[in-house]
């Protein structure tokens, strides 16, 4: 018997738009790391996401799993948490592929607001802090 991804409790699917998504979601912070740091320290902070990725994508799988059969769940902050750590990349991918957490808006707030974060700062160390600057002038 062939199960659908359903069955299993995993309902989403990585469409073509999630990873170009993703992919431009990842473009100010690499840009940043490339631009800014030592060449000898790319590897690091690669690793680092890298690792708090999956990380965080299995956490989010444990969760749905435990959403399924009942029992001792993930909080909530928890998830943020590991995200705004540098694993918000693989929350986004958690999200596209489990359909984990996708639909509840009051946790896409935080998810989101934490990526702007992420996009807020490469951005702004790519423009040698020009952004921070202008907004500390204005007060």
């Amino acid at each position: 018997m062939v199960t659908s991804a359903d069955d299993r409790g995993y309902g989403g699917s990585f469409r073509f738009k999630n990873m170009v998504i993703l992919l431009v979601l990842l473009l100010a912070p690499a840009l940043a790391v490339w631009r800014q740091t030592n060449p000898e320290l790319w590897p690091w902070f690669s690793g680092y996401i890298a690792v708090m990725s999956l990380l965080t994508f299995a956490l989010y799988a444990w969760d749905k799993r435990r959403s399924r059969k009942g029992g001792w769940r993930t909080t909530g902050n928890a998830l943020h948490l590991v995200a705004f750590l540098g694993g918000w990349p693989g929350a986004y991918l958690a999200q596209s592929l489990l359909r984990h957490k996708s639909s509840k808006l009051w946790f896409q707030i935080p998810f989101w607001l934490i990526v702007a974060v992420y996009q807020y700062v490469s951005i702004d160390w790519l423009m040698n802090g020009q952004v921070s600057g202008r907004i500390q002038s204005m007060f």
